[in-house]
């Protein structure tokens, strides 16, 4: 069994900087209305899908609304032997609290 990390907002941003890939695993309409830059939607059966076709070796960084669905689906990759996957504490909540110009929709 794999682990992952909870980081923080500020420790997200600086993945995704370092160039981490970004997944937001909120549902669809909410993706729409405005997601963390560059960050690539997946619901619950696509991730399955991701999973057979992502690296393993690449940084992920997963978030969701609040930071407590991200945990799962962070356990499903690195169940899978993904060795660089973080969930971000607060979801997408605390992204805008924290980072309020840094969204695209």
């Amino acid at each position: 069994m794999g682990h992952f990390k909870r980081v923080s907002v500020k420790e997200a941003s600086q993945l995704i900087n370092d160039g981490a890939t970004v997944i937001d695993i909120r549902d669809e309409n909410t993706y729409n209305e405005g997601h963390i830059p560059g960050a690539s939607h997946y619901d619950r059966q696509a991730l399955f899908d991701f999973i057979d076709e992502a690296n393993p070796d690449q940084s992920y960084v997963l978030y969701c609304y609040k930071g407590n669905s991200s945990q799962m689906a962070a356990q499903m990759l690195a169940d899978e032997g993904f060795g660089y996957v973080y969930s971000m504490d607060g979801g997408y909540q605390s992204w805008l609290a924290e980072f309020p110009d840094k969204t695209e929709s």
